[in-house]
């Protein structure tokens, strides 16, 4: 007589990404965007009150919406990371930092894309276009 018998045993997998936008975080001590993949690709929307400032970045590809209410950066995430940190400008079209809204995607090709959407006022490592005004008092 054959007796068999079947044991199961349940496997789990805590799975993380690794993919992570760090910008609530202190930027001093964090990196802004962090994955283990070699590129990413950052796009941000202004929905409302402002424009991006138009730049030339070294190292990566960037293209603007006609309007300049739109940016994309693909490059490795060291470039990428640099720029988006420290280089972006908005040019505000209201004081209210809290109207202007931004989104964000943010892709690295191997976890799940990433979806924001804050204020100018929490993306705070976005900057604002100081332009130059001359002052007809002096």
């Amino acid at each position: 007589m054959l007796v068999a018998s079947k044991i199961s045993y349940p496997i789990r997998f805590f799975i993380e990404s690794s993919l992570k936008f760090n910008y609530l975080l202190d930027l001093s001590k964090n990196s802004l965007l962090e994955t283990s993949s070699a590129n990413l690709i950052a796009t941000f929307n202004i929905l409302t009150n402002g424009i991006f400032v138009k730049k030339t970045f070294e190292g990566v590809l960037v293209s603007f919406a006609d309007d300049l209410s739109s940016l994309k950066i693909e490059g490795s995430k060291d470039k990428v990371n640099e720029i988006v940190s420290k280089n972006l400008q908005v040019a505000n079209k209201t004081a209210d930092l809290s109207k202007i809204q931004i989104t964000a995607k943010i892709s690295d090709s191997s976890n799940y894309d990433l979806y924001f959407s804050e204020s100018l006022k929490v993306f705070s490592f976005i900057f604002l276009n100081n332009p130059v005004f001359l002052n007809v008092a002096l």
